[in-house]
């Protein structure tokens, strides 16, 4: 037998099997989705899209963008993938881009023994939890009622019936068996009606991801527009977020807190209810009331634009715009002893660590049935200022802390609802209604805010009284102007015995003096304006303190340190040297006057890496993590191996990044991280050397032979 060779005219390629250098390639993909597209597309042309956002998710890693062309996507999307610090997934719509949640539900039929006008539908593959109606959020009857023996009250009432005033439609669920009514008796199958399940019912649910962004989409007729569940590291920026029991929902369950350093930011966040004039103090008229009575006691209460639940740190809610809603922002843990169980210092130690260092700031709040900002948890490190609240029922309500600090400051509240439909005056700018424990209530700094709303400028709930919580004796009111019609209100009528509230340095007034509530703070160095208020239009947003003020130039210099009741406190959050002009800052939000610029900052942060540690032998993909800190704040660290960028900067902490070190040779690497800050000074952590020890690949040379049958060398072999 004859083998001939192909020495002559062959082609020999030898290779090496090459790892690519620090874990990612550099050739980041956009997927385009489209309504006319195919799934069976590539989706790497715009030209030839993908169909759905769930098909753009199987194809991206992390660094790709998903990028959807105008139009509407009927889908819940799950994402249960990640990206990478630095190197995110992010889903970015085009304008026009809409995420519409709902599923639209036929074949209703009359539901008689409910009541006239009532429909029912059975068979649905989960229980409807979300109502649209020409993409109008529609109230849920709750359980309690529906699987009560008085289930059909309020389905069966007569549309002349003053209780379906600004509700106008209900839905229920019993026994398998979903009922709608309208109140002019409508077929639902002649109405454009959407539905979504509680459980991924959402426009998007985040289900252990990280570092995604969702940027540019309006999300809709979801049960939530994007809810973030043991999920961190991620930003929802630049949406219109619509609908929903928590429009945007972050949380974990108990006690896992593993939803951490999320960023909702720069999005419009609304209810969209069916009542064309909703957002209003509930007592503003009649209607008002019946909506907020109906969300309260009818439906399953509170409807929140932002909803922050048994997280964990760092969650931070910054420059939205959240309108027409009925809660805006609540950070609550697992409050009640039934959730938590135990004694009251076995809730606090474990309430305590949920939520830390939430930061809520630059907010416009406007137009609420109910509350603007507000609280049900530890308060540790957590942060609200320079939110705008205008037209609400209570502006911020500080329900429960059981530690702190919780930082309040440089916040405007007004509302243009000054007298409610019973002609009293109405409204509650501050409000005070609960401390965990009555032996060491949380602390909580109230600094620099104007409030010129409501009945009153401050209320305080009977909880606060001695016989069960031992009032306020850590909370500090400083440099704050309350210029509502009354002072203060609220069980504790006489401030300092029964109260005990640390205030001073503040403008106190208020146009009207009630007879029951006469035992004001001392006077201190508080300007006490009895009878007297700061601006003449309460009804407006605009906090500049009128010239020859009393409020100018009557506060405490809060960027160092100060001591207020013989107690001494470090320089607070937010008051950096020289933020007000003259000897002493003027009291409110606003300071009058040029106000000098403060010193430059010379001083450069301090940063360390923390892992892995020197001399320690590393393999495959690890993290490297570091520690870092600044006078004022740190803008960001780059970590770096042997001098060049090991990935993109992190802006935030925990500051980490992944390193392949298969891309590395085997042998010791130097690891250091750069940390600066936003006046430009920098500092380099001390190196930390490290051996990478990693199992060659194979570099057996691959060979690739052309044979031409025409030429070459006969070899015979012995048969």
């Amino acid at each position: 037998m004859s083998i001939r060779l192909p020495l002559k005219g062959c082609a020999l390629a030898v290779g090496l099997l090459v790892a690519p250098l620090l874990g990612l390639d550099a050739r980041a993909a956009t997927y385009y989705v489209g309504p006319t597209g195919q799934d069976a597309n590539p989706g790497t042309t715009s030209s030839a899209p993908l169909a759905t956002i769930k098909k753009g998710l199987e194809k991206a890693s992390a660094g790709d963008t998903i990028s959807l062309a105008a139009g509407v996507y009927y889908e819940r999307v799950i994402v249960n993938k990640s990206g990478l610090s630095g190197s995110p997934i992010v889903i970015e719509g085009q304008p026009g881009a809409v995420v519409d949640a709902g599923t639209v539900v036929s074949g209703w039929d009359p539901a008689p023994e409910a009541g006239a006008g009532v429909y029912k539908r059975s068979g649905t593959p989960w229980q409807p939890a979300n109502m649209t109606w020409n993409d109008k959020y529609v109230l849920e009857i709750k359980s309690s009622i529906m699987t009560g023996t008085a289930w059909t009250e309020y389905l069966a009432m007569p549309a002349a019936d003053v209780r379906w005033d600004g509700v106008e439609a209900y839905f229920g669920y019993r026994s398998g068996v979903a009922y709608i009514r309208f109140r002019q008796g409508q077929d639902p199958d002649t109405q454009a009606l959407t539905f979504a399940p509680s459980f991924h019912g959402s426009g998007f649910a985040l289900e252990g991801a990280r570092f995604i962004t969702l940027r540019g989409l309006t999300i809709r007729n979801g049960y939530n527009a994007v809810r973030m569940t043991s999920s961190s590291d991620n930003i929802i920026e630049n949406c219109v977020l619509i609908g929903g029991r928590h429009t945007v929902q972050i949380d974990a369950p108990v006690p896992l807190r593993n939803a951490e350093r999320n960023i909702v930011r720069g999005n419009e966040i609304r209810l969209d209810y069916i009542y064309p004039d909703f957002g209003h103090n509930w007592k503003r008229t009649a209607t008002d009331r019946n909506i907020w009575s109906a969300f309260k006691n009818v439906s399953v209460t509170d409807r929140t634009g932002v909803l922050i639940a048994n997280a964990g740190a760092g969650n931070v809610v910054h420059d939205n715009h959240l309108h027409h809603h009925f809660d805006g922002i609540t950070h609550s843990g697992p409050h009640g002893m039934d959730d938590m169980g135990g004694d009251y210092l076995t809730r606090n130690a474990e309430m305590a660590k949920y939520n830390q260092y939430t930061k809520i700031y630059n907010n416009n709040i406007h137009h609420l049935q109910d509350s603007g900002i507000e609280c049900i948890d530890g308060g540790v490190g957590t942060e609200w200022h320079h939110n705008t609240l205008f037209e609400m029922t209570t502006s911020i309500r500080v329900k429960e802390i059981n530690l702190g600090p919780l930082y309040i400051y440089l916040n405007r509240i007004s509302n243009e609802t000054q007298t409610g439909y019973d002609g009293n005056p109405t409204g509650d700018p501050f409000s005070f209604t609960n401390q965990i424990d009555p032996n060491q209530p949380g602390r909580v700094f109230v600094y620099h805010n104007s409030i010129k709303a409501g009945k009153e400028a401050l209320s305080f709930a009977s909880v606060v009284a001695p016989t069960t919580a031992g009032g306020m004796p850590n909370v500090w009111f400083l440099n704050n102007v309350f210029s509502s019609r009354e002072f203060y209100r609220g069980t504790p009528t006489n401030w300092y015995s029964v109260l005990r509230a640390h205030f001073d340095y503040n403008w106190a007034g208020g146009s009207y003096v009630h007879t029951s509530y006469t035992q004001w703070p001392a006077a201190k160095s508080n300007v006490m304006a009895q009878g007297q208020t700061v601006w003449a239009a309460r009804a407006d947003q605009d906090f500049a303190l009128p010239t020859g003020s009393s409020a100018r130039g009557a506060g405490i210099d809060l960027s160092k340190s100060f001591t207020v009741d013989g107690v001494t406190w470090p320089a607070l959050p937010g008051m950096t040297a020289g933020y007000f002009a003259g000897s002493k800052p003027d009291l409110g939000a606003v300071q009058s006057g040029t106000v000098s610029p403060p010193p430059a900052d010379t001083t450069a942060p301090t940063v360390s890496i923390t892992a892995p540690a020197g001399g320690a032998t590393v393999s495959g993909t690890i993290s490297v993590s570091a520690n870092a800190s600044d006078n004022v704040g740190v803008l960001g660290v780059q970590f770096k191996v042997d001098g060049s960028n090991l990935g993109s900067e992190d802006a935030s902490a925990p500051y980490s990044a992944s390193l392949n070190t298969a891309g590395l040779a085997n042998g010791s690497h130097i690891l250091t991280a750069v940390a600066r800050d936003a006046a430009g000074n920098s500092a380099t952590s001390a190196s930390v050397t490290v051996a990478i020890s990693n199992i060659a690949p194979s570099t057996a040379p691959v060979a690739a032979y052309a044979f031409n049958e025409g030429s070459g060398t006969a070899a015979d072999d012995a048969s």
